[in-house]
């Protein structure tokens, strides 16, 4: 199924990346976001890669980071399901 945000980034999606500085910044662009699926994108840049005009992996870590729990998608986390950092 494909949603109707599809390659576009509805206002909703759109304040949700807002919402997080550092991916704004980066350009990440979310296509859909609910609790079981969260997909998006960051478009090939050359301020986005190193040398030979491979894509940072800094970039691509800061994608998956933002990809893997977006505000939009956020839950109250249980001991069972979150790590901690202490």
């Amino acid at each position: 199924m494909v949603s109707e945000n599809e390659g576009t980034a509805g206002p909703d999606l759109a304040a949700a990346v807002a919402q997080m500085p550092f991916a704004a910044a980066l350009g990440v662009v979310l296509d859909a976001a609910a609790a079981d699926e969260v997909r998006g994108r960051l478009a090939w840049a050359p301020g986005r890669c190193t040398t030979a005009g491979i894509m940072h992996g800094g970039a691509l870590m800061g994608l998956a980071d933002t990809l893997g729990r977006p505000p939009s998608a956020r839950r109250p986390c249980s001991p069972a399901r979150c790590a901690r950092v202490r």
